[in-house]
């Protein structure tokens, strides 16, 4: 089953989507969130959570299986949209424990959730 690990969230068009609450609540018990913004965009405002992995979008398809299997992973961007298609991506690679945060880094930092500037 598809993201038996979240308990959590709301599923529209077949993605679960997390709150940046949510999202930080779950990486505080071994999420990892998979900031998918452009290089040029991650320089200046980042996640401030203990496990946080990198891959720009546009680098997605090369470098997925970098990813783990085992853990859930929450992708992550500006506004929720570039997360959403690379959570979808994932899905046709076989991953499943995998969440959008909707909203991504503006509600994060609206929400006041902890970030590196």
């Amino acid at each position: 089953m598809r993201n038996n690990w979240l308990k959590t969230g709301y599923h529209s068009n077949g993605v679960i989507n997390l709150s940046p609450r949510q999202s930080y609540d779950l990486s505080r018990k071994g999420a990892i969130i998979v900031d998918v913004r452009e290089s040029y965009m991650n320089s200046f405002k980042m996640f401030n959570v203990e496990k946080v992995i990198y891959i720009p979008f546009s680098e997605m398809e090369k470098s997925y299986q970098g990813l783990p299997v085992d853990q859930p992973l929450i992708f992550a961007d500006v506004s929720g949209l570039k997360s959403r298609e690379s959570v979808l991506f994932m899905y046709s690679k076989g991953y499943e424990n995998v969440a959008n945060m909707a909203g991504g880094m503006a509600s994060w930092e609206r929400e006041g959730l902890p970030l590196t500037k």
